[in-house]
């Protein structure tokens, strides 16, 4: 999205209710990390994830707070294996602090960033 905005390009979406859990790979390496050198992790599977959500209207929504947005809406059937609704695991979630309007706000506009 923030890349065909930055290009001026038109983005054909579907109705754009689907689900995201958006995490910066900075934060990834960080939980990655204190797993690996912490015990309480040993061998356990777990999950990161934002502590919020966005579907991809509200990303449009954030998007277009900063510059202009050609969208063409539900020009796009959701595909069959869409995901509209996320689901989590029931133990082992480590949630880390939304980033995702600061990260739109200083790509957008910063094309090739």
């Amino acid at each position: 999205l923030i890349d065909a905005t930055n290009e001026q390009k038109e983005i054909k979406v579907s109705k754009g209710e689907q689900s995201l859990n958006l995490v910066h790979v900075d934060d990834v390496t960080q939980v990655i990390r204190n797993a690996i050198f912490t015990s309480d992790y040993d061998n356990l599977k777990i999950g990161i994830a934002s502590d919020k959500e966005y579907t991809v209207n509200q990303l449009i929504k954030l998007i277009s707070k900063h510059k202009k947005i050609n969208i063409a809406r539900e020009r796009n059937e959701y595909r069959n294996d869409e995901v509209i609704t996320l689901t989590y695991l029931d133990d082992n979630m480590i949630y880390v602090k939304d980033r995702v309007a600061e990260y739109i706000s200083a790509r957008v506009g910063c094309y090739g960033k």
